[in-house]
């Protein structure tokens, strides 16, 4: 077997010979071996550190995964609610298309067969009122516009804003709520369509666009189209004779 304390130049673990001159241990090595223990611990800490980096990377991943997934849902949604709308814009159209080519038809018929200066003068009459109701109409959609406008631009360059965000939304409600227009045009269910499924910056590449967004100005061009064709709608019932058409347009 080894003898550990027959080496030579004295490197052993027996106490050295008499007269002070110590053992020939070498405590070099006793250094050396705390050194490495120190360094296996270091290993052991960045090892654990680098573990806590990558779990913590892995649930950011995760949660981006799940973010993009609503994004994409809420992507379909809108794209569904927009071939809705552009459906219901080209059907608009076409009736408005129609009206307007009936119309002076109408007016002439009626003229011709009535010959009552009374039926014109309720024409015109109406087409005055009409008139206010459109104007009506109109000066409602440009306070809702620019405020909607607005809301578009803070979630773009400010989405730590929701607060604010909120509060257009909720005294956008309760204007329209208040005004007689909203049920000629409906307009709370579109705004609630508008603010649940437009919650995101459409084009975040260009955030101060006040042309950003999408639904929004789907719905505001409907409620236009809308009002045109209301406006025709009206009048063909007065050159129908519709006796209490009047009463109706307060």
């Amino acid at each position: 077997m080894n003898n550990q304390n027959n080496v030579p130049n004295n490197n052993n673990i027996n106490p050295g010979p008499p007269g002070g001159g110590g053992s020939g241990w070498n405590w070099v090595q006793i250094a050396g071996g705390r050194n490495i223990k120190g360094t296996l611990d270091k290993d052991k800490e960045e090892r654990l550190n680098l573990h806590k980096a990558l779990n913590l990377k892995n649930s950011q991943l995760m949660e981006e995964l799940k973010k993009n997934k609503r994004l994409q849902e809420q992507h379909k949604q809108l794209q569904r609610k927009h071939e809705q709308l552009e459906e219901k814009h080209e059907q608009l159209q076409k009736q408005n298309n129609m009206l307007e080519k009936s119309i002076p038809q109408l007016e002439e018929y009626y003229k011709e067969k009535e010959k009552k200066k009374s039926m014109v003068t309720t024409l015109h009459q109406v087409q005055n009122e009409v008139e206010q109701i459109d104007q009506r109409a109109k000066l409602l959609l440009a306070k809702v516009e620019p405020q909607l406008q607005k809301r578009q631009v803070i979630m773009c360059t400010r989405p730590d804003l929701w607060q604010e965000v909120f509060q257009i939304q909720k005294d956008l409600l309760d204007m329209v709520a208040n005004d007689p227009m909203e049920p000629k045009l409906n307009l709370k269910e579109a705004l609630d369509n508008i603010f649940h499924y437009e919650n995101y910056c459409v084009n975040p590449d260009n955030p101060r666009d006040t042309r950003n967004g999408r639904l929004m100005w789907l719905y505001l061009e409907y409620w236009k189209q809308q009002i045109t064709l209301q406006k025709h709608k009206k009048i063909e019932e007065v050159l129908k004779g519709t006796d209490n058409f009047i009463g109706g347009c307060g």
